[in-house]
C-alpha cells in the first residue's frame, strides 16, 4: 500500500521520522555544489509549504526534470515538522505528477503570488482585453495583467493559451 497520504498543512501533527507521500506544486529549486537538492513545495488549497531536501539516488536528480509549478508527489522521511516542515527523499522518490501548464492556475498564481514571484513558469488560461491584455482562468473570476513579449501580436478574445510567464510585481496596476 505504501506510505500513508499527507497533506502539507497536516505535516506537524506527524511524527517525526514517519515516511510520507506528500503532493504540492514547486515553488523554488537550490542546488548545491554537492549534487544534493533543496525543492519547496507548496499546498495549492492553503499555500502551506513543505522543504524536500534529496541527496541524490538512483534516478535523475529532479532539477533536471521539474518546473516550477509543476504538481509534484514526494514519498520521504519527516526530518522536521516546525514551521517549515522537511522531508528527506532520493532522487526516485521525487515524481512529476503534472506539468505547470496542467497544475497551475491563474487563480493559484493570484492568491499565492508571493511564492512565484520572479519565477519563470507555464500557466494556462484564455487571453482578453479589458485596458490591455489579462490572462483569466476559465472556470473562475480569477485574472491577472500581462505583459505581451516585443513582438507579439495582439491575440483574439477568449483564446486559450499556453503562456510563459515569469511573474513580476508591477506597482503601477
Amino acid at each position: 500500500a505504501g506510505p500513508p497520504s499527507v497533506a502539507i498543512s497536516c505535516l506537524d501533527s506527524v511524527e517525526t521520522g514517519t515516511v510520507v507521500r506528500v503532493s504540492g506544486l514547486l515553488v523554488s529549486i537550490w542546488r548545491y555544489d554537492g549534487g544534493s537538492e533543496a525543492l519547496v513545495l507548496a499546498d495549492p488549497a492553503d499555500g502551506s509549504p513543505l522543504k524536500v531536501l534529496c541527496n541524490g539516488g538512483m534516478a535523475a536528480s529532479p532539477g533536471t526534470f521539474l518546473h516550477i509549478g509543476d504538481e509534484v508527489i514526494v514519498r520521504g522521511e519527516l526530518i522536521d515538522s516546525g514551521p517549515l516542515p522537511t522531508l528527506a527523499a532520493p532522487s526516485e522518490a521525487i515524481e512529476l505528477l503534472r506539468p505547470s501548464q496542467s497544475a497551475l492556475s491563474v487563480k493559484t498564481l493570484c492568491v499565492y503570488w508571493i511564492l512565484f514571484e520572479n519565477d519563470r513558469f507555464n500557466v494556462t488560461g484564455s487571453v482578453f482585453s479589458e485596458d490591455g491584455p489579462w490572462l483569466m482562468d476559465i472556470d473562475t473570476d480569477h485574472r491577472m495583467p500581462v505583459r505581451l513579449a516585443a513582438g507579439t501580436n495582439s491575440l483574439p478574445q477568449g483564446t486559450r493559451v499556453i503562456a510563459d510567464c515569469t511573474l513580476c510585481f508591477d506597482e503601477s496596476r
